[in-house]
C-alpha cells in the first residue's frame, strides 16, 4: 500500500473533490439538455441513498482509524474515524461510487471521447487517492466504482425510457429530444 504522502498536493485535491468537480462538470456539459440534467439530479440522489443503506448494513471500516480530508481553506487535515458517524465505514466507498456515476452517466449518455477522458481522469485520481490516503482500502473502492457504475448505466436507460413520456409536458414544451443522444 502506498505511503500517504506520496501523491502531488494537487492530485490529492482533484481526488478529495472528485464527486463535487465531476457533478459540477456534468451539470455545465449538460446545460443545454433538460432531461439529462434531471437524470444527474435524480442519479446522485439515489447513488447516494444507496451508498448510505450499503455502508450501515455492510458496517466495514475503513482501513486506518484517522480520516484524512481536505478543508476549506484547502489543507490537508486528520481527525478521528469515529467522528463520522455513519461515515465511519468504508464499504463502500462514497467518493468512488459517485466519480464513477458521473463517469459512465456522462459516458453512455454522450458517448464523447474527451468528455469521457476528462471525467475518467478526474475518477482514477479519486480512486487512487481513496486508497493512498489510508480512507478505503482498494477492495472498498473497486465495489464503489462498480456500482457507481451500474447505476450510471442504469440511470441512462430508465432516462431514455422516460424522455417520449416527459418531452410533451407543460415544463419542457421547448426540448427537442434530437439532442439528447440516448
Amino acid at each position: 500500500m502506498p505511503a500517504i504522502h506520496t501523491m502531488h498536493p494537487v492530485l490529492v485535491r482533484i481526488g478529495y473533490f472528485g464527486p463535487r468537480i465531476l457533478m459540477v462538470l456534468s451539470l455545465i456539459v449538460s446545460m443545454s439538455h433538460k432531461m439529462v440534467i434531471i437524470g444527474i439530479i435524480l442519479g446522485s440522489s439515489i447513488n447516494y441513498i444507496i451508498n448510505s443503506t450499503l455502508k450501515k448494513i455492510i458496517k466495514e471500516p475503513r482501513p486506518s482509524r484517522t480520516y484524512h480530508y481536505v478543508s476549506s481553506d484547502l489543507t490537508e487535515k486528520k481527525r478521528s474515524a469515529s467522528e463520522l458517524g455513519t461515515q465511519s465505514y468504508g464499504m463502500p466507498s462514497g467518493h468512488s461510487q459517485n466519480v464513477w456515476f458521473y463517469t459512465s452517466f456522462m459516458y453512455f449518455t454522450f458517448r464523447n471521447m474527451y468528455i469521457t477522458l476528462l471525467f475518467m481522469g478526474v475518477a482514477i485520481i479519486t480512486s487512487i487517492q481513496r486508497v493512498a490516503y489510508l480512507n478505503h482500502t482498494s477492495k472498498q473502492v473497486v465495489v464503489g466504482c462498480v456500482i457507481g457504475i451500474l447505476i450510471g448505466y442504469t440511470m441512462t436507460k430508465i432516462m431514455a425510457k422516460l424522455v417520449p413520456y416527459i418531452k410533451n409536458t407543460a415544463i419542457f414544451h421547448t426540448f427537442d429530444a434530437r439532442k439528447v443522444y440516448w
